[in-house]
């Protein structure tokens, strides 16, 4: 009976070790090597590489396309290649490619658009009983200094257990060290999702963290319970960029704290450009401003731009002030502006006015600053100098002189400078210049030229008309001719023309008109000097006879 009991203690304790032997693997396989990325730019990551599309190294990613984007990687010194799998979504505010979405930060917050560059580094982390974050996001600055507030995303993978597990009430609290909270509403939130290889994979969010000043590490709790077991862990985080604060003592002020007054930071416009070289009146233009903070100590906060135009513009897109929440040092932001200019603006190169408000926390206290820029646009009237088609003859003899005219008008609202119309064809004044000089807006002049054919056949020719715009560019405008010129028709000297013989003519009537006025004057005439020799002859009578008496 003993032996009995004996043999069936020992065979448990067999089993017993044989089942532990089974199951010890499954004790040790919650180790697991999985990939994490570090080392982002200008891009915010979630999710863990599966390995199939990123594997351990460096990459860099650019957005191509238009209408439809397409992502392209570089790995290494290769060229960049199709990102095969990679697909983008909600109106391509984000992109996933190889098990990890990506979404623009930094300099490209918003949307993808093409021309977009972020780049990456995927390194392979070992995990063991506890959950690791295999990504992290941190944004709010670049350089961290005391008081300075940041967000931070990370992503946790938990290789003990499958996402299909039931996995309930999920929990994340900060716990208070080297950063604390901030005045705000913090928005900490954590939630489960399906992670490499289907393990459980935890996303965390954890907002409004201050810096100390002191020290460079994050620390937080999370919890949850699977299948109705309970799991707590304690996570922390290194932070890049924390700038220590130090006290700095002047020894000659007998070890007494010395507060200088801090270097004032500035706002300068780094670049700019409105898409042309010059702008006509009434063409929308966007123009497209990157400012940068030029300070390198303090990083800029609540940030304000306000754009002054002269009357030659005006601001089509929205008002003229825009607000930016932060701005690192050295860092760089972008703002297009729709402007148009007036369509009676003169041709004439805009001031427009930039100035920029800011806050900025210096020696523990936040100061207020300001600064201002000014960009300059050319605008220019559109060029309605119009010259009319030159009117000639369909023929011409040769020898024949014929006055060419071609005329223009001013049809713009600014002057046009040194007017020169030139002769030029196969006609012996070629060549011939006309300088007309400066035609007002709304005037009206002309050129002539004389030309004279000197042989039969086709003559080609063209008026040029040059002129300088406003903006003293000089423009040419070319008005061709045609005209077909025959030889003078020939005459022989010697042929004999006819000899027409002359009418044969009426003797004249001696009572035509003119012959009876000519008889009465004449008669008229005859009869008053026979009257008046009468009268002398009697009056000559009467002497003698007095002289006889």
């Amino acid at each position: 009976m003993i032996k009995k009991t004996y043999v069936r203690v020992i065979t448990l304790l067999l089993v017993a070790l044989m089942i532990l032997g089974v199951m010890a693997p499954a004790f040790t396989s919650y180790a697991a090597s999985v990939l994490s990325i570090t080392g982002t730019t200008n891009v915010s990551v979630s999710g863990t590489p599966d390995g199939s599309k990123l594997t351990e190294g460096k990459y860099e990613f650019k957005v191509q396309g238009s209408d439809k984007l397409s992502l392209q990687v570089k790995t290494g010194d290769s060229g960049y290649q199709s990102a095969d799998g990679a697909s983008f979504a909600d109106g391509n505010v984000s992109v996933s490619y190889g098990g990890v979405t990506f979404k623009p930060s930094g300099i490209y917050s918003g949307a993808w658009q093409e021309g977009n560059t972020f780049s990456i580094e995927v390194q392979s982390v070992t995990a063991d009983d506890e959950p690791q974050i295999t990504a992290s996001n941190i944004t709010g600055s670049s350089r961290i200094t005391k008081g300075r507030s940041i967000s931070i995303d990370a992503t946790i993978l938990d290789t003990n257990f499958m996402y299909t597990d039931q996995v309930t009430e999920e929990y994340v609290a900060f716990k208070q060290g080297d950063f604390k909270r901030g005045t705000g509403t913090p928005a900490d939130s954590i939630t489960a999702s399906k992670g490499v290889g289907g393990k459980l994979q935890l996303n965390v969010h954890l907002s409004d963290l201050v810096y100390t000043g002191s020290g460079d590490t994050v620390e937080f709790v999370i919890g949850y319970k699977v299948s109705g077991e309970e799991y707590r862990y304690t996570m922390s985080m290194k932070i890049p960029g924390c700038i220590p604060y130090v006290d700095k003592d002047d020894p000659e002020e007998d070890d007494e704290d010395v507060n200088l007054d801090p270097l004032i930071p500035h706002i300068i416009v780094s670049q700019y450009d409105y898409g042309t070289t010059q702008v006509s009146a009434g063409q929308v233009i966007d123009l497209n401003l990157s400012f940068e903070n030029t300070s390198t100590q303090y990083d800029l906060d609540n940030i304000v731009m306000k754009i002054t135009t002269p009357d030659g513009f005006s601001i089509t897109s929205s008002s003229n002030t825009y607000h930016f929440d932060h701005l690192d040092v050295g860092e760089s932001i972008s703002k297009t502006i729709s402007m148009q200019a007036n369509p009676n603006a003169e041709a004439q190169s805009y001031a427009i006015n930039i100035e920029f408000s800011f806050q900025y926390i210096a020696n523990d206290t936040r100061k207020s600053g300001e600064s201002s820029e000014s960009i300059s646009i050319p605008v220019t009237q559109p060029d309605r100098f119009s010259v009319d088609e030159i009117q000639v003859p369909t023929s011409l003899y040769v020898g024949d002189e014929y006055n060419l005219s071609i005329n223009f008008v001013n049809k713009g609202k600014t002057q046009v400078y040194n007017v020169t119309a030139e002769l030029r064809g196969n006609m012996q004044n070629s060549g011939e210049r006309s300088f007309i000089g400066n035609v007002a807006s709304g005037a009206e002049e002309s050129a002539d030229f004389y030309v004279t054919p000197t042989e039969a056949g086709k003559m080609e020719g063209e008026v040029v008309i040059s002129y300088e715009d406003a903006s003293m560019n000089v423009r040419e405008v070319t008005r061709p001719f045609t005209i077909m010129v025959e030889e003078m028709p020939y005459v022989d000297p010697g042929i004999d023309f006819p000899v027409v013989d002359p009418q044969p003519t009426e003797e004249p009537s001696l009572f035509t008109v003119q012959n009876v006025v000519l008889f009465v004057v004449a008669a008229g005439v005859a009869g008053a000097t026979g009257y008046m020799t009468v009268l002398k002859i009697k009056a000559k009578r009467s002497e003698f006879d007095d002289e006889d008496l």
